[in-house]
């Protein structure tokens, strides 16, 4: 069997939960390690985000029992090295701008209901056909 492409990777909530969903194989048990080596989770990601299915965390965890995979910190990922730590701040990063984008999104379209339950409230009482004819 030919070696891995990478000697390290970091496996994040979405990737696994998608791969996790998929019945006929075992993705991250078994193909997953044909291409990395060691496959870090982080251990927030672990604990709190790949709860479902949990044929994701199952798989998981036999990585974890054949050494094939860690569940890291971030003390853990400044010691694989430098250009990893950047990485992970950068991604730390994101999904903080990203989530307060959803947070303004969110504020956003509960407004604009908001303004929509209002302007239909107004049609309720004072239809635009009685409008007109009194205009």
């Amino acid at each position: 069997m030919p070696s891995p492409v990478w000697s390290k990777g970091i496996l994040d909530a979405d990737f696994a939960i998608k791969l996790g969903r998929i019945k006929k194989y075992k993705v991250i048990e078994e193909i997953l390690p044909l291409y990395i080596q060691k496959i870090f989770i982080h251990e927030y990601v672990y604990s709190n985000e790949i709860l479902i299915p949990k044929s994701a965390k199952d798989q998981i965890d036999e990585l974890i029992k054949k050494d094939r995979a860690e569940i890291v910190n971030e003390d853990d990922i400044s010691e694989i090295g430098p250009y990893a730590l950047i990485l992970y701040e950068d991604t730390i990063e994101k999904l903080r701008k990203a989530k307060k984008r959803e947070k303004m999104a969110a504020a956003g379209e509960k407004l604009f209901l908001l303004l929509l339950r209002k302007q239909q409230t107004f049609h309720t009482f004072y239809p635009m056909s009685q409008i007109s004819k009194h205009s």
